[in-house]
C-alpha cells in the first residue's frame, strides 16, 4: 500500500487541492487547530482511542491506523493491533523536517527520547513505517503466540492455570509467555516458583 500525501492550499475562490503523486486510496481531509493535512491513504483514520479500538476489534492482528496525537501537530500515532485479546499497542510518531504546517514531515521519528538520550529510529514516509517497524514486530509477535507455553487468555486466568499446575505437580515450575498487559510490545515470563 503506498501512501501519498500532499499539502492542502486553501483559497476562498477554490476549494482545497491537493499536490503529490498519482491518486490511490480514500481522501482523507485531516483539520487540527493548527493545520489541514490532505492523506491519501486507507489506514488513516481521525478518531478517539476508543473509536479506534472498536474499529479495531473486527480487524485481523497486525492491522494499523494512524491517527493525529494529542501531543500536537509534529506527532500522529500508529494504533497497530498485535493480538486478538490484548490492548492496542500506541505509538507515537514525531514529524520533522516540515516544509509547510499542513505537510506531514519527511522525518517521521520513533522511539525519541531526549530525557534517555534516545535520538530514536528516523523513516521517512508511513509505507517504510509499516514495513520496517509494524510488519516485523507483528511478526515477532506471532512467532512467540506459537510457542507452546504462550497463553492467550487474560492474566487472572494463566495465573489460576499455573496454580492449579503447582498443586498438581508441586516439584515442578508452571510458567508461560504472555503479552505485558501495560505494554503489548513486550512478552512477560509468569511462573509460580
Amino acid at each position: 500500500l503506498k501512501t501519498h500525501i500532499g499539502c492542502i492550499h486553501e483559497d476562498s475562490a477554490t476549494k482545497p487541492v491537493a499536490h503529490k503523486g498519482p491518486v490511490s486510496g480514500e481522501i482523507f481531509y485531516l483539520h487540527t487547530d493548527n493545520a489541514t493535512f490532505i492523506i491519501l491513504l486507507i489506514l488513516f483514520k481521525h478518531g478517539t482511542q476508543e473509536q479506534l479500538k472498536t474499529v479495531l476489534a473486527a480487524a485481523p492482528v497486525g492491522e494499523v491506523m494512524f491517527r493525529p496525537s494529542l501531543k500536537g501537530p509534529d506527532h500522529m500515532t500508529a494504533c497497530i493491533k498485535l493480538s486478538e485479546t490484548g490492548p492496542l499497542l500506541h505509538v507515537n510518531i514525531l514529524m520533522e523536517d516540515k516544509k509547510a504546517p499542513a505537510e506531514i514531515g519527511n522525518k517521521l521519528i520513533i522511539g525519541r527520547d531526549a530525557a534517555k538520550g534516545s535520538a530514536g529510529e528516523v523513516f521517512h514516509d508511513l509505507d517504510e513505517i509499516c514495513a520496517r517497524y509494524v510488519e516485523p514486530l507483528v511478526e515477532s509477535v506471532r512467532e512467540a503466540a506459537k510457542h507452546h507455553k504462550f497463553a492467550a487468555e487474560p492474566a487472572a486466568e494463566v495465573e489460576a492455570k499455573l496454580k492449579k499446575e503447582k498443586e498438581d505437580s508441586p516439584q515442578s515450575i508452571p510458567y508461560a509467555l504472555m503479552a505485558h498487559l501495560q505494554s503489548p510490545e513486550y512478552l512477560c515470563l509468569a511462573f509460580v516458583p
